[in-house]
């Protein structure tokens, strides 16, 4: 977590080794988790002097972070570039469509691969790529056209692998007939050691179609051919589509024969307790979570997940705050432990609500792990909650009630009580006061509401913690936009 002093050892080892593009990436990524944009950006701009070949990862991570903080337009330009200096190198093509796909623009996205594979026949991934977004534009059939031109250029390796994704997109259509011939052509150019991953793909098709038996058959062939690393997935899977299937015992019996697979880790764990909380046995489930973390007593996730059941169980607020200060202490660095420690502050039922604290703690949680969107989700809901607050302070009720009394930003007491008057001497106005706090919470409610339905809201109160998170209350923040800022 020290930052600054990691900062300061990447600059002296640039000075000592310039240029080291590993040095300069890993310096990128710091500058941004400080916050120090003015400092990345030249950090990029003495790379773009360099030659291409040897900056081009740099280049790439700085463009991602213009993505997300939303210059998107300018990244654009800068990856046109960067193509036009290195139009053979593949991984730029790649990199250009993911951030076109982020942005939302799968026709330019689509596009660009186009461009690629006619300059970079033979690379395998950008192939993949194109695939996929020509899935997202036209449809499957558009992937079985692209299909067959990408058969005649790559490896004979991946040919497997392009006749899994036709199977996959058109199992997605639910064109099952097409599916089960692509897997058929899949199976048949395929490794021996990687024909489970087909079989496990033709397993779901069946299920979808209604075809239970035909899909334990195939799980069966999936597990005789799987190597024995991998056992566990084929033996998670089978759990899944037992589970689908409402067959909860023979999905537990699965996820106990994966737990005796070699190589099977904590994810084991997590889908035995995910599954028991799915079908409501939460009492199971917090069993389940126990047991895992007397095995994995630094796993973040299991933490998050005990936390989750006691929040939901009969335990509630206060078993959940006891069992996320214990998680504190075991993994302080988990993110996922911040985030559903914040959720109990957001709980305006329990008794620990404080949304001062809940932001505190999705700070460390987005400081800590970056790259999942719950944390950014929950920022979202408690700017949703602030804003909540202050429009039933202000309504014109709420003042009068009030006596017009200004709302204070640092107050840490609900608008809720505000509105009630907690301290007011005379009892019997309670109920009045009540109903009119119930009058100006359903209106407001009902405004916000309208306001969303129109795909963006404009906030009333300022901004707060990462701008990229947190439009400022001056624009409105369009709702569209929330892929990128997760990206």
């Amino acid at each position: 977590g020290e930052l600054e002093e990691c900062r300061a050892l990447l600059e002296r080892g640039l000075e000592c080794c310039s240029p080291n593009e590993q040095l300069s990436l890993k310096l990128v990524r710091v500058l941004e988790r400080l916050g120090d944009h003015s400092a990345l950006r030249s950090l990029a701009g003495l790379h773009r002097r360099e030659p291409p070949e040897r900056t081009s990862k740099v280049l790439l991570d700085a463009a991602h972070f213009e993505v997300r903080s939303g210059n998107g337009d300018s990244v654009r330009e800068f990856l046109r570039c960067l193509v036009q200096r290195l139009p053979h190198q593949g991984p730029i093509y790649c990199e250009a469509c993911r951030i076109e796909s982020i942005l939302g623009n799968w026709q330019t996205a689509l596009m660009i691969a186009e461009i690629g594979v006619q300059t970079c026949l033979r690379y395998g991934p950008l192939w993949f790529v194109l695939l996929r977004q020509a899935e997202k534009a036209y449809g499957a059939k558009a992937v079985k056209e692209y299909a067959s031109h990408a058969l005649r250029n790559i490896c004979h390796e991946l040919h497997w692998k392009v006749h899994f994704e036709v199977a996959a997109a058109f199992g997605r259509a639910r064109n099952l007939h097409e599916s089960r011939r692509s897997i058929e052509l899949a199976v048949l150019s395929c490794p021996k050691h990687l024909r489970w991953k087909v079989w496990l793909l033709a397993a779901r098709s069946e299920l979808w179609d209604g075809s239970p038996v035909a899909s334990r058959k195939l799980l069966a062939q999936a597990k005789a051919d799987a190597p024995a690393r991998v056992q566990v997935a084929v033996c998670v899977e089978r759990a899944r589509a037992e589970e689908f299937l409402s067959n909860l015992q023979e999905a537990r019996n699965a996820l106990d024969e994966a737990r005796s697979c070699e190589g099977h880790d904590w994810k084991v764990f997590l889908e035995h307790i995910f599954m028991e909380a799915r079908h409501g046995f939460i009492e199971t489930a917090r069993d389940a979570a126990l047991n895992a973390l007397d095995m994995h007593p630094a796993t973040g996730r299991l933490w998050s997940a005990l936390i989750a059941l006691e929040h939901s169980g009969e335990g509630g607020a206060g078993a959940a705050m006891t069992t996320f200060r214990k998680a504190t202490r075991e993994v302080p660095k988990s993110g996922e432990v911040w985030c559903e420690g914040a959720r109990v502050f957001m709980n305006p039922l329990g008794p620990y609500f404080h949304l001062g604290r809940a932001h505190k703690c999705l700070e460390f949680a987005v400081h800590l792990t970056p790259q999942y969107g719950d944390s950014f989700l929950e920022l979202f809901r408690l700017r949703f909650l602030l804003e909540l607050r202050t429009r039933i302070i202000a309504d014109p009720l709420a003042l009068g009630l009030l006596g017009q009394c200004t709302p204070s930003a640092s107050s840490q007491n609900t608008a809720m009580d505000q509105c009630v008057g907690a301290n007011a001497e005379d009892p019997s106005n309670e109920g009045h006061r009540r109903a009119i706090a119930a009058i100006v919470t359903q209106r407001v409610c009902s405004r916000m509401s309208k306001e969303l339905k129109g795909s963006h809201f404009a906030f009333s109160i300022p901004g707060f913690g990462r701008s990229e998170v947190l439009a400022d209350s001056a624009e409105p923040l369009l709702l569209e936009k929330l892929e990128v800022l997760c990206a």
